[in-house]
């Protein structure tokens, strides 16, 4: 008998205010997905600066009473910094060699910018994501590495790249503008999502609770293909489909940089 698995979305919010995210689905016997509770947008913060946060925090958090033997959680927002960029300012400037992007290289080029994954989803899916140390994406950042950290030290969470022995509780980096029609964050799902969701009731277009939604299916998409497990779902992209898509990276890169996982519909319908 195969344990009861949740799948949680949390559409990372600033630090100040109330506009995270979250959503909880579960999958039948046959696959069918269905939303566990009606989706919310709260503030995390408190959970975050107490030290308390852990699944049962978010799921108290968006009212889900549902039990759990293994939990998949996929959060909107990046969760590492560009391997450049994090040398750059943990080594003090005489102890690493200055990086210069090349001047006839476009912006994606920038390694201080942008990850691996980034100039990947550039290239085959034509969006140029923001840089999660350039924009102001960066405070959602910090944010979901704070909540990682935590995750870790009070559920024993592990990243879905992670070797070793499998953890209770995973966590991914989910994309859900990939997941929607055209360019905006108010584009409601794509085919494959909306199939993969016709038994839910989904919250309003360019909702924090919608995109909550989509890093949950995100999460159900992840574990289907990483566990085989032959639902009908819609694939995700791994590192490995793109390897030499963008220059072949060490194994490192991906580790320290993490990877965005996006619907591999999106490279073949929207790539560039």
């Amino acid at each position: 008998m195969q344990p009861k698995v949740l799948y949680l979305g949390w559409d990372v919010g600033g630090w100040e205010g109330a506009r995270d995210g979250l959503a909880v689905l579960t999958a039948d016997a046959h696959g069918a997905l269905r939303l566990a509770q009606a989706p919310v947008r709260v503030g995390l913060k408190p959970l975050l600066c107490s030290g308390a946060l852990s699944v049962a925090g978010l799921l108290s958090a968006c009212a889900c009473r549902e039990p759990w033997e293994r939990m998949v959680l996929g959060i909107d927002a990046p969760l590492g910094w560009p391997a450049q960029f994090a040398r750059s300012v943990i080594e003090t400037p005489a102890a690493v060699p200055i990086y210069l992007p090349a001047p006839d290289a476009g912006e994606m080029a920038n390694r201080l910018a942008y990850r691996w994954c980034d100039r990947v989803i550039h290239r085959v899916c034509g969006k140029k994501p923001l840089s999660a140390t350039f924009d102001r994406l960066g405070n959602n950042c910090t944010k979901a590495i704070t909540a990682c950290s935590l995750l870790a030290a009070n559920d024993g969470a592990r990243p879905a790249a992670a070797r070793g022995p499998e953890a209770p509780v995973t966590f991914l980096e989910a994309y859900p503008a990939l997941w929607k029609a055209g360019a905006g964050k108010t584009g409601d799902p794509v085919a494959g999502a909306a199939a993969a969701l016709a038994a839910c009731h989904l919250p309003a277009a360019g909702s924090d609770e919608l995109d909550a939604v989509l890093c949950a299916l995100t999460a159900a998409c992840y574990d289907n293909r990483a566990r085989g497990l032959g639902l009908s779902l819609p694939q995700v992209a791994f590192p490995e489909d793109f390897a030499h898509v963008v220059e072949d990276p060490p194994e490192s890169t991906i580790a320290a940089e993490g990877w965005a996982y996006f619907p591999l519909d999106a490279a073949i319908t929207r790539g560039a």
